[in-house]
């Protein structure tokens, strides 16, 4: 997939898309372009091991390298910022937002009780409310009760159901449960 990405990248900037490692052809492009560039690498959840990323870091004062993760081993690359958990209301706004109901529709008290659980049980975390406010929305549901039975018969197997074959599963460090991966 990173290939594929860089590829397309080269193809935008009309370079040529032959190179045997397009990675480092779109590196070598932005060290030497003399350009300002910020290089995102989102979701970068693959073990060192098994991709290297930090070599198709640009070395260049003029490229910025922004990158999403789970996984500590670029903590030694640059600055940090952990991204906590939402707060209860935030997740609630988002849930409620994505699902596409209204606010005379969430004051109702089971309503919102519903949408606590949910929230909850979804660990708070941005990625996996989204997603399932869509999904809500998708299917139409806006008392969350179609939701919450489909969930009883299986979480991941609900959204793979309206998502296809296309999530991936990850642990997350501090929550116990799978993390949808997009």
């Amino acid at each position: 997939m990173f290939d594929r990405e860089c590829s397309n990248a080269l193809r935008n900037l009309s370079l040529p898309t032959t190179a045997a490692d397009p990675g480092i052809a779109l590196k070598e492009h932005i060290e030497s372009s003399g350009c300002y560039w910020l290089f995102i690498l989102d979701n970068c959840d693959q073990p060192r091991s098994e991709f290297d990323v930090p070599k198709y870091f640009p070395n260049s004062n003029t490229a910025t390298v922004l990158i999403t993760t789970r996984l500590d081993y670029f903590t030694s690359s640059g600055e940090t910022v952990h991204v906590d958990k939402m707060e209860l209301n935030e997740g609630l706004d988002l849930l409620f937002t994505q699902a596409g109901l209204s606010k005379e529709v969430t004051a109702a008290e089971d309503i919102s009780k519903r949408a606590i659980n949910i929230v909850e049980d979804l660990g708070r975390l941005a990625l996996t409310i989204d997603i399932c406010g869509s999904y809500i929305r998708y299917i139409g549901d806006s008392t969350l009760e179609k939701y919450i039975a489909q969930r009883g018969s299986g979480r991941w197997r609900t959204f793979r159901a309206a998502l296809g074959n296309a999530p991936l599963h990850a642990r997350s460090v501090d929550y116990p449960n799978s993390v949808l991966i997009t």
